[in-house]
């Protein structure tokens, strides 16, 4: 055994010449949802609207760097398509394992297992929140479009001011995002490979919680998503 070349300065060698991908260069584009989509807008030098207010409300102009509007691919399509690269902290890339059959393969005997179905988990991402609110705003509106919650209610029952709006579900061609893309890059910043997950939409928003010992400890959102299928490109 000794007598042997070790294969250690190979592996070393493999890593200098390859190199490794770090977990920290990464970011997230989220395609905004119909139901949102038209109440985004682009900055530009004299600012914008507030983009994060839901329809019906107007609010102070702030300005909107993260937006960035880009043309569908089919030049004849002038529809455009906004998409928003948020300040996301930490990111989950989506887990994928193979659903399982067992068969006998002559009625007894060994075990053959087969595979049928993959099953995708549910992957999470967590947000840094800005001093005005608007990260925090865009998901509990995102929240609000897939299903009405915002309505105020009197001992449980709905305010009807509001109509019969309450618990209202939307149509999910206008509440998912069309494409939420997480972008994996070299310490030279150049792209790796890209996950893209497709009609994706908030299952869940946790949140750090409130407390004065804290002091300047920065405010975190965490979302868990759902989605219809994936690809790394």
């Amino acid at each position: 055994m000794f007598g042997k070349r070790s294969r250690i300065n190979e592996f070393r060698q493999e890593i200098l010449n390859h190199g490794v991908q770090v977990a920290s260069n990464f970011d997230v584009e989220i395609a905004l949802p119909r139901s949102l989509r038209e109440y985004v807008t682009v900055s530009s030098a004299s600012g914008g609207g507030n983009w994060f207010d839901p329809p019906g409300q107007e609010g102070q102009e702030r300005r909107v760097e993260t937006v960035t509007v880009t043309a569908r691919t089919s030049p004849a399509n002038l529809q455009k398509t906004r998409k928003i690269n948020m300040r996301c902290e930490a990111a989950t890339l989506p887990d994928i394992s193979m659903a399982t059959v067992t068969n006998l393969r002559h009625g007894r005997g060994t075990r053959d297992i087969v595979p049928y179905s993959p099953i995708y988990y549910e992957p999470t991402l967590t947000f840094l929140g800005d001093q005005e609110g608007d990260v925090y705003r865009f998901f509990n509106n995102w929240v609000n479009s897939i299903m009405r919650i915002d309505h105020n209610t009197i001992d449980g029952i709905p305010d009807m001011r509001y109509g019969d709006q309450l618990y209202e579900v939307g149509y999910k061609k206008d509440i998912v995002s069309d494409e939420l893309t997480i972008n994996t890059y070299t310490q030279a910043k150049e792209s790796i490979y890209s996950v893209k997950l497709f009609n994706a939409f908030p299952t869940s928003i946790f949140q750090t919680g409130l407390n004065w010992a804290a002091g300047t400890e920065l405010m975190r959102f965490t979302v868990v998503f759902q989605y219809k299928d994936f690809k790394v490109i």
